[in-house]
C-alpha cells in the first residue's frame, strides 16, 4: 500500500455517517427556530466552519452557525451580540461567550464536550458578503467575510490535506486554532499539484518546520486581519512536523 492510499482510507474512515449528518442538520433547524421566532426573517443564517467548508472529521466535529444582521439594523454591533446571547439563554441553552461566538453547549451522542458556535454580525452592505464583527474580549469591532472563508477552502483543492492535517492536529494533540491551520495548508500548498496527499503532507511538514515562524498569516477576506499564532504554538507544530518527517511509515504518523 502506497502512502497516498493509507491515507486516502484514512480519509474515508472519516466520513460523517447519515445519522451524524442529520443530527447537525436537526441541530441547526432546532437553534434557528429560536432566532427566527425573536428576529424573524430579517437575518440571513448559514452554516459555518467545517460543516460549510466541507472539512469536517468524524474523530472531533462542532457546528458552526453564523446569523448576519441586515446592514440598515439599528442596532450597534455590542447590542446585536449580547441579544442573540440573551435570545438563546432565554430558550434554555447553556452559552459560553467567546470572543466573536457564543459557544452553546449540547449534549452529542458521539462527542464529550460537543457545541455548536454562533456567530452574529452586521452586514456590510446589502450584498450580505462581508459583516462586522463584536469582539467580546476587546469591546471592538472587526470586518471580515466567513462567507469569503468558506469560498476560499472550497475552491482551494486543499479540502482532503485540511482534513488529514486537522485529525493530525487531534492525534498530536497540539493546540491550533482551525483557521490558522487551514491558511497554513492552502499557504504551504500553493502552486502545488494536490493529488497525491503523500507528497502534500510532506510539503506541509516541511513549511511547518522551516518556514511557519518566518511567515505572517494573513485573513484572505481582510488583509489587516492577522491571524494570531502564539509562540508555544509555533514550537509545538515544528517539534512534531520534524518527529513527522522522521517517521518511518504513516501509522506512525497518522495513526
Amino acid at each position: 500500500m502506497t502512502g497516498h492510499e493509507y491515507l486516502k482510507g484514512l480519509l474515508a474512515s472519516q466520513n460523517l455517517s447519515d445519522e451524524q449528518t442529520d443530527y447537525l442538520q436537526n441541530l441547526r433547524q432546532e437553534i434557528e427556530a429560536v432566532l427566527r421566532d425573536e428576529y424573524g426573517h430579517y437575518p440571513r443564517i448559514y452554516y459555518g466552519g467545517s460543516y460549510g467548508k466541507d472539512t469536517i472529521i468524524r474523530e472531533s466535529f462542532d457546528l458552526d452557525l453564523i446569523i448576519y444582521f441586515p446592514h440598515t439594523t439599528n442596532c450597534s454591533l455590542e447590542n446585536i451580540y449580547h441579544s442573540v446571547h440573551q435570545t438563546l439563554r432565554n430558550a434554555n441553552y447553556r452559552i459560553q461567550p467567546k470572543n466573536v461566538s457564543l459557544q452553546v453547549q449540547v449534549s452529542c451522542p458521539w462527542q464529550f464536550g460537543f457545541h455548536v458556535d454562533v456567530v452574529p454580525g452586521r452586514a456590510k452592505n446589502k450584498t450580505y458578503k462581508s459583516a462586522y464583527l463584536y469582539k467580546n474580549n476587546e469591546n471592538c469591532r472587526m470586518l471580515t467575510s466567513l462567507k469569503h472563508h468558506i469560498y476560499t477552502v472550497r475552491n482551494s483543492k486543499c479540502r482532503p490535506l485540511i482534513k488529514l492535517m486537522k485529525l493530525w492536529r487531534i492525534r498530536h494533540k497540539l493546540q491550533w486554532k482551525t483557521f490558522a491551520l487551514e491558511q497554513t495548508v492552502i499557504r504551504a500548498l500553493k502552486g502545488s499539484r494536490k493529488h497525491n496527499y503523500e507528497r502534500c503532507l510532506f510539503k506541509v511538514f516541511e513549511f511547518i518546520a522551516d518556514e511557519l515562524t518566518q511567515t505572517l498569516l494573513v485573513d484572505p477576506a481582510n488583509r489587516h486581519n492577522i491571524i494570531e499564532l502564539p509562540y508555544l504554538t509555533q514550537h509545538y507544530l515544528k517539534n512534531a512536523a520534524e518527529t513527522s518527517l522522521n517517521a518511518q511509515s504513516w501509522d506512525r504518523i497518522i495513526w
